[in-house]
């Protein structure tokens, strides 16, 4: 289920932009190395995700949070803090950067079009109930 809203933003000439937003399942580690170490290995919609069958993926690299795509400017990843077991987040949050080990490509049935984050260290934000990764595109 993908939910699209607009928002206005507060530019010069104040365009308005949409911002789609799904339920995602994430599997937090590198693909080429069975799901282990830093990085994303797999997004899905949570609703129609096949993951029940992904075996690489643990209850320490599963997580469940919010996708957003603001066309042309990033895609974020946002789950609540209350959801990360203390080494999850120690692991790939605690040092305030999320390190992509390698770089990952969604599918396009995520978004409704493919999606690539490049290898690199990015920085992570912390309320008192959310942590968020930004990826600029």
């Amino acid at each position: 289920m993908t939910v699209k809203t607009k928002t206005i933003e507060a530019v010069p000439g104040n365009f308005s932009r949409e911002l789609q937003q799904i339920f995602a399942e994430v599997v937090l580690g590198r693909s080429s190395a069975k799901c282990k170490h830093l990085g994303i290995c797999k997004i899905e919609n949570a609703w129609t995700n096949n993951f029940l069958d992904y075996m690489q993926a643990t209850v320490e690299n599963r997580l469940y949070g919010l996708a957003s795509l603001k066309e042309n400017d990033y895609f974020e990843l946002a789950f609540p803090r209350s959801s990360l077991s203390p080494a999850a987040f120690e692991k790939h949050f605690g040092s305030g950067y999320f390190q992509l080990e390698e770089g990952f490509m969604t599918g396009p049935e995520l978004m409704g079009r493919p999606i690539y984050l490049p290898k690199g260290r990015y920085q992570v934000k912390f309320s008192d109930s959310i942590v968020s990764v930004r990826f600029a595109l």
